[in-house]
């Protein structure tokens, strides 16, 4: 009896041993790039287009747990509207440039070279610049919105993302698509001002290189 109990207790450390084994912590950093393609949800609408942008920075990744991890990015990122006009040889857009910290969720399936993930979580950003383009005068019948300043200098909202990941000897290769729903406004939602909403509204396709540190 004894004998089988020392089998035992053996099997179940060698069990722990090659979990322990199996599995390491993976911390991570590198630069990510890509294009944003955004929208402004107002109330009232305004008839737009998408607006195209870019974004871009720095990727921290740690993998606490197998099949999960956290990632914090620091990015500028593009977002803005492009408005359509009932005549079409006018244009007007609203480019907004924020710092953005993206804090999500990491979840991944597959322990080889390839990876398939998932992103989910909040993100604060902080407008550093707003530039409305027109290429036409304002008249006394002009839409409210333009040359309007911009209220809200935070912006935040929910992100979820997916996408592939390679790994190679000089690094992991993530590709990514991800959504942003914005939670704040824009303008002042007041009951004294036009627009009772104004969220941005954002969709990026994003290329990211990490290094295992």
């Amino acid at each position: 009896m004894k004998r089988i109990h020392t089998i035992l207790l053996s099997l179940m450390l060698c069990a722990t041993g090659w979990s322990q084994k199996a599995f390491r912590p993976e911390a991570s950093l590198g630069v990510n790039f890509g294009i944003t393609t955004s929208k402004v949800s107002f109330q009232p609408v305004i008839s737009q287009s998408s607006l195209l942008g870019v974004n871009g920075g720095l990727t921290f990744r740690y993998i606490s747990e197998n099949h999960f991890g956290l990632i914090a990015e620091l990015n500028l990122s593009q977002r803005g509207w492009k408005e359509v006009l009932a005549d079409s040889t006018l244009n007007y857009s609203h480019r907004l440039t924020y710092l953005e910290i993206p804090f999500l969720t990491h979840l991944y399936f597959g322990n080889g070279n390839f990876r398939y993930f998932i992103n989910l979580g909040p993100k604060l950003a902080i407008l550093l610049n707003d530039a409305e383009t027109r290429n036409f005068p304002l008249t006394a019948n002009s839409n409210v919105e333009y040359e309007k300043k911009i209220d809200n200098m935070i912006d935040y909202g929910i992100c979820a993302g997916t996408g592939l990941e390679i790994k190679t000897k000089i690094g992991s290769f993530l590709l990514e698509g991800r959504y942003c729903y914005g939670l704040s406004d824009v303008f002042s939602n007041a009951k004294s001002q036009y627009f009772s909403r104004s969220s941005n509204q954002v969709v990026s396709a994003n290329l990211t290189y990490l290094i295992r540190l």
